[in-house]
């Protein structure tokens, strides 16, 4: 990530890659903060795709981890 400074696009993926992995390690805490901030940066990007996805990874990381927070059924 420190090497893609400019490009939020691909700092976006990569964020979303890396916080999957966090996630299927078990460390929720650093993947909702990796996915957060690749939100953001898909935000800059103008990725509608990709802010998606990351949405879509931060629901499925609050539903699993903080289920009273968020229902399956509901959305964002």
């Amino acid at each position: 990530l420190a090497v893609v400074t400019s490009d939020q696009r691909l700092r976006a993926d990569l964020a979303r890659l890396r916080g999957a992995a966090l996630f299927d390690l078990g460390r929720f805490d650093e993947a909702r903060e990796v996915l957060a901030a690749g939100l953001a940066a898909s935000q800059s990007s103008g990725d509608e795709a990709l802010q998606w996805r990351l949405e879509i990874e931060l629901m499925e990381l609050d539903v699993y981890t903080r289920p009273e927070k968020r229902a399956a059924a509901e959305g964002p």
